[in-house]
């Protein structure tokens, strides 16, 4: 009997053991947050579009996972960036520090990640922009919530697909607390998110 239970035991610790891209899985999910466009006034131009993502990070393992950083990995210029992350804890939006966060095992987590993107300052982006720069410069706005990514995307898919085509949200987690530590990245594109 004793036995018996000690291979279960070292087969739980296997399967808990595993890499962390088997046991942790990243959804995309529908959000309500809103696209945000800055304005620069001084050459009145929409500058920078501001792009939610939510997303939930499941634990599917039996012990607690931490993720330590996170980044956005732009295709178009070739390079990690970082965001803005916030928890979701009911209708609320808790903006993240650059502490570990905790997945507790077998639960799961609701994060927005706010991107931040360089627009193209072309006549061709800037007209079909045109509405939303009038409003900003009229009524004197830095930024304009222009409504949720499902919504904008109705008016500019082909803005938000150039923008975040091939795109990844990569999350690094901790798999050992040690010296130095080891991690993993666990990588979920963007671009499949639609």
């Amino acid at each position: 009997m004793s036995r018996l239970f000690l291979n279960a035991l070292v087969f739980m610790l296997f399967i808990n053991c595993s890499n962390v891209k088997n046991i942790i899985e990243v959804k995309q999910l529908e959000t309500d947050v809103p696209v945000v466009l800055w304005v620069n006034h001084k050459y009145k131009k929409i500058i920078t579009i501001d792009i939610p993502f939510k997303f939930k990070i499941h634990n599917k393992s039996l012990i607690n996972k931490k993720f330590t950083s996170y980044e956005y990995y732009d295709n178009d210029i070739q390079s990690k960036r970082g965001f803005v992350l916030y928890l979701v804890k009911g209708n609320q939006l808790i903006k993240q520090g650059f502490q570990p966060k905790t997945i507790k095992q077998n639960s799961s987590g609701d994060y927005i990640a706010y991107t931040s993107h360089i627009l193209d300052s072309l006549p061709n982006t800037q007209n079909k922009l045109r509405a939303y720069l009038d409003d900003m410069l009229i009524n004197k706005k830095d930024s304009l919530l222009v409504g949720s990514l499902k919504s904008f995307s109705k008016n500019h898919n082909e803005l938000i697909q150039k923008t975040v085509k091939n795109d990844t949200i990569i999350i690094n987690f901790l798999e050992k607390e040690s010296k130095g530590g080891t991690w993993s990245e666990v990588k979920t594109p963007i671009d499949s998110w639609f």
